[in-house]
């Protein structure tokens, strides 16, 4: 193989550095919902272009059994082009005249041939899945046509075989396009396109039961027999984290990745402090980073090694708090990304990401961690309900291909240590809480520093930092549920049946502006009477994130709280019901079904019910009555609080299943018997306009 200078393969145009790894890189990246418009962006020698693309195959369901092959059978490609492009793509290609257009369609005739390294994933390893060209046809033939152009191809792709269990997911993170023009020149040159991945999102899923690798696809398939070749890892198994006397274990000693910080709140002063081995834990992990300079964002994947509880502080009393710090540790994987450099040459990269011990570390290159939550989740805390992760990880480039060339880059090529703080908020008990070792949405921000050691006969470390190094990266994992293993016999089989799952990302479509109404909704009495306040509408208005990874808390935020023809008992004495003043807060809780339905929750409840000028109890005099509704609470030291309710259920076909429990706060100037001081049931089935798909991604089973 010729390794080649930065003055042949790199002179067309600057390249841009792409890792696809991160803090934990190797575990497979995160599945969302399978039919949604995945966006690219194109390079021709024209411009520059926000592309979609849809696929579908013609099985409604991929699901095989382990062993068997999974075959999507035929796929159709649907790629969506811009109306400038495809101006500027047609004026590049001389035309001729062809028989339709004499005939006067004058629409506009392209063509293309569609490439894409299209890539499986599964339990920890990316397969290259063997997929051939596409031919692609306009599907917009009428004459004049003005706007978007849609090119569409149908084709047999080749299954694959797993013996394992769980998700299977097709991903496309490059394409390659050659754009035809007019059909009856034949001699034209086509106008290429090279096309990245704007934001991570998957080409098709399905799932498998069992144990096992992905295989090749059979003889015949496209793509040869080495088409599903593994990208190397090194041990993306869950495994037992060594303790704090361990080698290999104990606490990073840099104070950058100290838990002591004065941006970091202390421990309440009654707060017992405990110190033991900790629990060993795994967690898998997966998200994206975006790449602020490239303008895309990279998937993550992780398996991370935990040492959980090796010091605790716990105060159970009123101020509700307990504190856990340990140790993470993840395994480094070398990954591959294509995309644009801002010469518009695709360009390959092959790195490795890995925790790092720094010059203040001794050695040890573990990734400190710290959990501040409660001891009651119901009860107000003094907590911050937050997790925090401090690391330090480093960049190594192990090659590069500029348009399938080599460049030679050398062994040493790396940037790092880089320091990584990454926090998850878990909730309170007003907008709704989680326990850290049920998964949730980690955050942070990563500054990558200048490149060196880069060339082999020349230095191409500035020409990388340029490109990539800089400030203002995002990062965003989502973390499954935590495993714990028995201290005594680490092996991953010995994790719980519903733990070390996938995580869970939440995935919204179309988003935007929805108003969600209850048509009527109603709160009755547990018991007594068995009275009702009926409303003829509920209606709530909030705003919701559109497409993929989004968080499961505070999905969306809700200050717009009507409630319209209320009234009270059999006679329908007129009421008015208002929410309280705090905002409410739309809750994603589990996954329902394989499909990924979900149910949610609204957070943050409390009702206010009033009665005035009416005669409530018969008596002849108007009675003015306000009754409070929400949760009764009581701290572990006996004082009783106003504490908010939810209502929520199961979502599908576009609607909320609420119910909920509502506890009597306050009965004022209410007459004798007017309503039973005790729980009643609230119940109202929220139809969203827009409807919204929402759905959570499948944990494997």
């Amino acid at each position: 193989m010729k390794l080649v200078s930065r003055r042949s393969a790199l002179s067309a145009g600057t390249t841009g550095l792409v890792v696809v790894g991160g803090l934990f890189a190797h575990l497979p990246q995160a599945v969302a919902a399978t039919g949604n418009d995945l966006s690219y962006v194109c390079s021709t020698s024209s411009g520059i272009y926000d592309i979609t693309l849809r696929a579908g195959s013609s099985r409604s369901r991929l699901v095989a059994k382990p062993g068997k092959p999974l075959a999507p059978g035929k796929v159709t490609l649907s790629l969506r082009l811009p109306e400038r492009m495809v101006s500027d793509v047609l004026k590049q290609i001389p035309a001729t005249e062809a028989p339709a257009q004499a005939a006067g369609i004058s629409g506009p005739r392209l063509s293309g041939t569609l490439r894409s390294a299209v890539a499986i994933s599964h339990g920890g390893r990316l397969t290259d899945a063997g997929w051939p060209s596409f031919t692609l046809e306009a599907t917009n033939t009428e004459p004049d046509h003005r706007g978007p152009v849609e090119l569409k191809g149908t084709g047999p792709v080749p299954p694959v075989t797993i013996d394992s269990p769980g998700e299977v997911v097709w991903i496309a993170p490059n394409l390659n396009l050659d754009l035809n023009g007019d059909e009856g020149n034949t001699d034209a040159r086509p106008v290429q396109a090279v096309c990245a991945l704007k934001s991570y999102g998957t080409v098709m899923r399905g799932s498998v039961s069992g144990s096992g690798i992905a295989r090749a696809p059979g003889a015949g398939s496209a793509g040869g027999a080495g088409a599903n070749a593994q990208v190397p890892d090194e041990d993306p198994t869950c495994a037992g984290m060594p303790g704090p006397t361990e080698p290999g274990g104990g606490y990073n000693d840099d104070p950058e990745t100290s838990m002591d910080t004065p941006d970091l709140p202390k421990a309440p002063p009654d707060a017992r402090h405990t110190s033991s081995a900790g629990r060993p834990q795994c967690a898998r992990q997966s998200g994206f980073a975006n790449s602020k300079k490239l303008g895309a964002a990279l998937p993550l994947g992780a398996q991370a090694r935990i040492r959980n509880s090796v010091d605790a502080w716990v105060d159970r009393g009123d101020n509700n708090y307990i504190q856990y710090r340990g140790y993470i540790l993840a395994v480094p994987a070398a990954t591959q990304a294509t995309m644009l450099g801002f010469g518009f040459m695709p360009t390959t990269v092959t790195a490795k990401v890995a925790q790092v011990p720094t010059p203040r570390s001794n050695g040890n290159r573990n990734a400190n961690f710290r959990a501040d939550f409660w001891s009651n989740s119901i009860i107000p805390t003094v907590a911050e309900n937050t997790v925090w992760v401090k690391a330090a990880t480093k960049i190594q480039v192990a090659g590069v291909l500029v348009n399938g060339t080599p460049v030679a880059v050398g062994d040493g090529c790396a940037a790092g240590p880089i320091p990584l703080k990454l926090s998850s908020y878990l909730g309170n008990n007003v907008i709704g809480a989680n326990n850290f070792t049920d998964g949730g949405t980690y955050t942070g921000h990563a500054e990558v520093p200048a490149f060196s050691g880069c060339g082999v006969g020349e230095d191409l470390s500035p020409l990388l930092t340029a490109t990539t190094s800089g400030t203002g990266n995002y990062v965003q994992l989502e973390s499954g549920k935590w495993c714990t293993l028995n201290p005594n016999n680490p092996d991953p089989s010995k994790c719980q049946p519903d733990t070390n799952t996938e995580p869970k990302t939440i995935t919204v479509s179309p988003g935007g502006e929805v108003t969600a109404v209850a048509k009527p909704f109603e709160i009755r009495e547990a018991d007594g009477a068995f009275r009702s306040i009926k409303c003829e509408t509920a209606t709530m208005k909030f705003t919701l994130p559109k497409g993929l990874w989004q968080p499961r808390f505070k999905l969306a935020t809700i200050k717009s709280r009507k409630f319209a023809g209320c009234t009270y008992g059999p006679s329908d004495v007129p009421v008015t019901v208002t929410a309280n003043t705090e905002s409410w807060s739309l809750n994603v809780r589990q996954e329902l079904t394989d499909a990924g339905d979900i149910i949610a929750r609204v957070y943050g409840l409390q009702l206010t019910v009033a009665i005035s000028g009416t005669d409530v109890d018969g008596d002849g005099d108007e009675d003015s009555c306000r009754l409070r509704l929400g949760t009764k609470g009581k701290t572990p030291s006996g004082k009783e609080f106003d504490g908010f309710s939810s209502i929520g259920g199961e979502y599908s076909d576009n609607s909320l299943h609420g119910t909920s429990v509502l506890d009597t706060l306050a009965s004022t100037d209410c007459p004798a018997g007017a309503w039973t001081p005790n729980w009643a049931s609230g119940e109202g089935n929220f139809a969203f306009r827009p409807g919204q798909k929402i759905t959570m991604s499948k944990t494997p089973e």
